[in-house]
């Protein structure tokens, strides 16, 4: 996440430069290259995390529309997104999450449950049944987690997830 941040910064200090020298519209572009393609990247493993992972990115890109107007860092920018009509980091997570789920919709959803459904349903999303979930407790005593192994539906690795006991 730091590199993704600190690469955000040094495209604000691009921004900053080329406002002088390029229109608005050509300063779109170079954000869109410089700064939204890295806030795209990966955003669906980071972007659950608000207090640090969010946050940071998205103050990053605040400096970045700022460098862009030319407006002070103590001024909302929130008319600026608006006005370009960029995305928001939240809201590049949403939407990348909405797409993936659209992409990926025979994942969440059985043939069976397909053919039930009456034509009023056929937009419900259900979660996928993972088959033969392993929980291992780790080290319960020391370590208040758990790991977890949740298969891939057609592949064969497994993801690792850790999560606190609560």
């Amino acid at each position: 996440m730091a590199a993704i941040t600190d690469t955000i910064s040094s495209a604000s200090y691009a921004l900053r430069t080329l406002r002088e020298e390029l229109t608005i519209d050509q300063l779109l572009n170079v954000y869109y290259a410089l700064v939204e393609s890295k806030l795209r990247y990966s955003i669906k493993f980071w972007g659950n995390s608000y207090k640090y992972n969010m946050k940071k990115a998205f103050t990053a890109q605040k400096r970045a529309i700022r460098a862009m107007v030319c407006v002070p860092p103590w001024e909302s920018c929130k008319e600026y997104f608006k006005k370009l009509k960029v995305l928001t980091a939240p809201s590049v997570y949403v939407l990348i999450l909405l797409t993936d789920v659209i992409k990926n919709r025979h994942f969440y959803e059985s043939d069976e449950e397909m053919k039930e459904r009456e034509s009023t349903r056929r937009m419900d999303l259900t979660l996928p049944i993972i088959p033969k979930m392993e929980i291992v407790k780790h080290c319960p005593r020391r370590f208040p987690f758990h790991n977890v192994l949740f298969p891939i539906p057609n592949h064969k690795e497994s993801i690792l997830v850790y999560y606190l006991n609560d």
